[in-house]
């Protein structure tokens, strides 16, 4: 018992390592095999395959090592246990001869012997298995151990649908601002839609308002609350969001849509996907709404996966949306669609928008142009064509 537990100790570090670079190995391949038609259109077949063979053999190096550093522990874990036989049996033996015990004692301490190390030996195979337990509960641990967001001891209402941002600064990474001071608000019922080139902060600024992360300084306020004083299922309620990159669960359509209200009826589903655009190619399907969906949603096409998450959004029915370049992935053949989709979703709602398509930023009330993280002009369309 000693050495089983001496040994997973000293094995533990080079069990999670292992643990890291498994789950790296994965990781590669995940991406290797999804990057296919990347990779081929590219002709970068062979760079591909390198990757993930370097992945492989760091992998199977740190491997091993592990089995090398098991030699020693377990041949001395087995050792001990194959000795005792031996010794156990030579004593039992003398003490026969010498008329100490019977035969009958003797028998009896043979068959405990081996019923007793029957057991002991196997825990070598054991002593693995727990080594690999230990390091992926380590791993477990890393992830029940990242800090939580912080929860209002005394939640608060809010008292309106105004969103506002104040002095906002925020980071993913240290000494990497990606919003720096900035503040805007979008009254209730308005139309705000963000503007500015790739990695300007715009979708960064949607995360926030649905308070996926906290600003690292600065406030954002609904209703004249901090989302930081409410409730996290109360925010939620409050917003809606459709991303750019559409994610489906491998449930029905009917499942995927129903998601936006609890316990919603077929007919609550069916009215959202009408007004979603939805409803016809749906039952064009051979189950209709029960039509079970690939991974990711894989069976249908952008612009069908995109009108199901806006059915999606509108069975929810929350006061304010967030739209993260809804069409920008879209063919033309399927924005028309999505445009009448959008539509119904944000009627009488507080809208705020990343957009870039012409048609989206002038039916805006407000239009915030973001550059490396600052809003550099603000205004309806009119006023900012005026000022160029």
């Amino acid at each position: 018992v000693p050495i089983f537990l001496l040994s997973s100790r000293w094995l533990a570090k080079l069990g999670i390592i292992r643990q890291d670079r498994q789950a790296a190995t994965a990781s590669k391949m995940i991406e290797y095999i999804h990057g296919m038609p990347v990779i081929r259109a590219f002709n970068q077949v062979a760079q591909g395959q390198e990757m993930f063979r370097k992945a492989l053999d760091d992998f199977h190096d740190i491997s091993m090592i592990l089995v090398k550093y098991l030699v020693l522990p377990f041949s001395c874990f087995a050792a001990v246990l194959l000795l005792g036989e031996p010794v156990t049996i030579l004593t039992g033996g003398l003490r026969y001869n010498t008329g100490i015990i019977e035969i009958s004692s003797l028998i009896i301490i043979l068959v405990l012997l081996y019923s007793l190390y029957t057991p002991l030996l196997a825990l070598v195979g054991v002593m693995e298995l727990t080594r690999l337990a230990d390091a992926s509960l380590t791993r477990i641990q890393r992830i029940l151990q990242a800090p939580l967001l912080s929860a209002a001891d005394e939640p608060e209402e809010p008292d309106g649908f105004r969103v506002e941002m104040k002095h906002v600064c925020f980071s993913y990474q240290n000494n990497r601002p990606v919003l720096d001071n900035v503040s805007f608000a979008v009254p209730e019922m308005t139309m705000t839609a963000i503007v500015g080139p790739s990695g300007a902060g715009k979708s960064t600024i949607l995360n926030l308002i649905s308070r996926f992360w906290d600003v690292d300084s600065g406030s954002i306020q609904i209703g004249s609350v901090d989302i930081r004083n409410m409730k996290e299922e109360d925010l939620n309620k409050l917003l809606t969001v459709v991303f750019q990159d559409v994610h489906l669960f491998g449930g029905t359509i009917f499942d995927n849509i129903a998601m936006g209200k609890k316990n919603a009826t077929l007919s609550e589903v069916e009215n959202a996907a009408q007004k979603a655009q939805a409803h016809d190619f749906i039952v064009s399907l051979p189950e209709g709404y029960q039509t079970r969906l690939g991974e990711g949603g894989a069976t249908l096409s952008g612009g069908e996966q995109q009108r199901i998450s806006i059915a999606r959004a509108i069975l929810k029915d929350a006061p304010i949306v967030l739209l993260d370049e809804a069409t920008a992935a879209i063919d033309p053949s399927n924005e028309l669609a999505i445009q009448k989709a959008l539509k119904q979703l944000v009627f009488n709602k507080t809208l705020i928008v990343v957009a870039h398509k012409l048609t989206t930023i002038q039916a805006a009330d407000q239009i915030l142009v973001l550059d490396n993280g600052h809003i550099v002009e603000s205004g309806n369309h009119e006023r900012l064509v005026k000022n160029k």
